[in-house]
């Protein structure tokens, strides 16, 4: 009985699903992307939703159902819709399921380097339909829950806190992560990767390196709630719990299982990495859980190799192959990568992957580690790769504009028959002589004049006003008038505030005495009314006893004298 009742609630679960899927998911309309089966969806076979539909050039992922292989994830109008996705225009406020790339800097954004930076910048320009969220030391607990990250996580360096967070936020949102030192050349190349995923009927996307089974973790791509990605998060969970630090992990019990020829190569790829690398020998345990002992873990992951990926300038144009344990031929390689980057002889075309990973030396070693050296490659080679994907981050600020100086003042012009006017006052010297004062007229004597006017008596000419600082442009001093009226009007208000709440305070205490003092006459009215009452039946009970006194005498007389008649007559009686 109970297993029908729980197979009826499932059912009714899947109608109630299906029906707020269908009012959800609208497939005629332009903010949609679906996989339809056939070619009989609303806008024709497998639709996109354009970016250009959002005035801001952003948009997030509201809505979206990947199905499974062989159902369908909604069915409208006789259409089976094998994946749908819904999009409003702006950017999310949180992480949306399965359509955000993560990447963590520990002590926030604004502290990344300025290639860092301009990388950030590539993520979110190339990928406008999905949500880049940097994770850091304070925000990652929060958002992804404090359970979801080892009791060690703040002992662990800043490389191995990304590991943990990496892999607790697939577990949590899927989406994908991005090591933030790597480049997209292909706009929409996230969701163009997570629908080639889904319709592969894959949960995970990976990139392989060294040899087939060993899983790079600079890239990983998953659909939310992946079995694999929940089996990796547990097994680094379980082996980071109570230490912040890897330390011989090929010997922990919970490696037994591994292949230690596998677990030798890695360790020996990088001397001193083993923080680096666990996460790496994590996988290789998820590898040999009972339920993939035959290798079926791959039915689930859709796996490239680096150099035909994030690796492909390292690998494939400068000849790397796979050979990434080889560190001389990476420093022999950074002169092609820095030739790919920054020469006039290649383009963003030539470059056959969707995005590229950068190594943290090869950012250092190629002097791209500065604004002032990305930004002269950017101006000086306008058609190279890097100019095509990075942009100038800090625009120069705008020329300072002057205000133009005052003309010259006219020359003084004299009459023939008046006379000179006086001239004006200039800075004292040192040593001042005597001047007249300005009101002072001069002398009636006038020197004879002829056809021209004599030249001054002294050169004194009036002082220059002082140059206007190129702060203080007429805009300038116009906005600090304005700012200055605005404190005034905002200093008048808060002192009409402040009179305003005395003002109020005092009403309010007058008519809380009013009501107290009205209280306390009712209250004295209604003790003088109970003692008015008291009094009153005090009276009548005296005026009572008073009236009821001689009664009673006379009845107790006529008591006596019936008694003394009785005696006298049984006295009689006898005699």
């Amino acid at each position: 009985m109970d297993g029908r009742r729980a197979a009826l609630a499932l059912l009714l679960l899947q109608h109630l699903a299906a029906a707020v899927a269908q009012v959800i998911f609208d497939p005629a309309s332009v903010f949609t992307s679906y996989t339809d089966d056939g070619a009989c969806g609303a806008r024709g076979d497998d639709a996109v939703f354009d970016i250009s539909e959002c005035s801001s050039g952003t948009a997030h992922l509201v809505g979206r159902d990947d199905g499974w292989p062989g159902d369908c994830a909604a069915w409208i109008n006789d259409c089976c819709y094998r994946r749908y996705e819904v999009y409003a225009c702006g950017e999310a406020t949180s992480p949306t399921y399965g359509s955000t790339l993560f990447i963590y800097w520990n002590s926030g954004i604004a502290n990344m380097p300025a290639f860092h930076q301009h990388c950030l910048d590539n993520f979110r320009r190339f990928n406008p339909t999905w949500t880049v969220w940097p994770l850091t030391l304070e925000s990652a607990p929060q958002i992804l829950g404090r359970h979801m990250l080892p009791y060690s996580f703040y002992d662990m360096g800043p490389a191995l806190q990304s590991d943990a967070v990496r892999l607790a936020a697939l577990t949590v949102f899927g989406g994908a992560w991005l090591d933030i030192t790597s480049l997209f050349f292909r706009m929409n190349s996230l969701r163009d990767m997570y629908a080639e995923m889904i319709v592969a009927g894959k949960e995970m996307r990976l990139y392989s390196i060294l040899q087939p089974n060993i899983m790079d973790s600079w890239f990983i791509m998953a659909r939310p709630n992946a079995l694999l990605m929940s089996q990796w998060h547990a097994i680094f969970m379980a082996y980071y719990g109570p230490r912040g630090a890897a330390h011989q992990i090929e010997q922990h019990d919970l490696m037994a299982a591994l292949n230690q020829d596998d677990v030798g190569r890695l360790i020996n790829w990088w001397d001193g990495g083993a923080d680096y690398l666990s996460i790496h020998v994590c996988f290789l345990r998820v590898e040999t859980l009972a339920e993939w002992a035959d290798g079926d873990w791959r039915d689930r992951v859709l796996i490239q190799t680096v150099e035909e990926g994030g690796y492909y300038i390292q690998g494939t144009m400068c000849g790397r192959g796979n050979r990434f344990d080889d560190l001389e031929l990476e420093r022999n390689s950074r002169p092609c990568i820095y030739d790919v980057l920054t020469g006039p002889g290649h383009s963003v075309a030539d470059i056959h992957a969707p995005f590229n990973k950068f190594n943290g030396d090869d950012t250092i070693s190629l002097g791209l580690d500065s604004d002032y050296d990305i930004e002269r490659i950017l101006n000086e080679r306008p058609g190279c790769v890097l100019s095509q994907v990075f942009r100038i981050l800090s625009p120069p600020p705008p020329p300072m504009l002057l205000p133009a100086s005052p003309p010259p003042p006219p020359p003084p012009f004299r009459s023939q028959t008046s006379p000179p006017p006086p001239l004006p006052r200039s800075p004292p010297p040192l040593a001042p002589p005597p001047l007249r004062p300005p009101s002072a007229r001069p002398s009636s004597v006038s020197p004879p004049l002829s056809g021209t006017l004599p030249p001054p008596a002294s050169p004194l000419v009036p002082p220059s006003p002082p140059a206007p600082s190129p702060l203080l442009t007429p805009t300038a001093s116009m906005s600090l008038e304005q700012s200055q009226g605005r404190l005034n009007g905002l200093g008048l208000g808060l002192v009409g505030g402040l009179v305003l709440g005395v003002l109020l305070a005092a009403l309010s205490s007058w008519l809380l005495s009013r009501r107290t003092r009205h209280q306390n006459e009712a209250a004295m009215a209604r003790a003088v009314a109970d003692d008015n009452a008291i009094e009153d039946c005090v009276s009548k009970d005296v005026k009572m006893k008073k009236e009821a006194a001689p009664k009673v005498k006379r009845q107790r007389g006529q008591i006596a004298a019936v008694e003394l008649v009785d005696e006298r007559e049984t006295g009689g009686d006898l005699d």
